[in-house]
């Protein structure tokens, strides 16, 4: 079985034009194919400028530090979940032992 997958493999590399189909080749378009496939101006459903302008100035207006605080306490509580539900795990299952090696019953 492996012979047989080694060399349809190396059928398949060595041989590039199986199956394969020639590349169309791109040009530019033209300026009237342009103006005839683009609208003058694109619709605009909403902006939110003030909300990225609000972001962006409380990050430069000193808030960084805060931003930090939120950003580090999220990812300490992550982390600390994380531990605790492996340690739950090894405490319900006795199959499964902290430090044990790989292989191991």
């Amino acid at each position: 079985m492996k012979l047989v997958t080694l060399s349809l493999i190396a059928t398949l590399m060595l041989s590039p034009s199986l199956g394969a189909q020639p590349k169309p080749s791109w040009r530019s378009a033209t300026a009237s194919e342009l103006d005839t496939a683009l609208p003058a101006r694109a619709p605009v459903e909403k902006e939110r400028i003030e909300t990225e302008k609000r972001t962006a100035s409380g990050i430069v207006n000193s808030h960084g530090k805060l931003i930090a605080g939120v950003v580090l306490i999220t990812a300490g509580s992550y982390v600390l979940i994380n531990l605790l539900v492996d340690v739950s795990y090894s405490l319900l299952n006795p199959r499964i032992r902290i430090g044990g090696r790989a292989g191991e019953s």
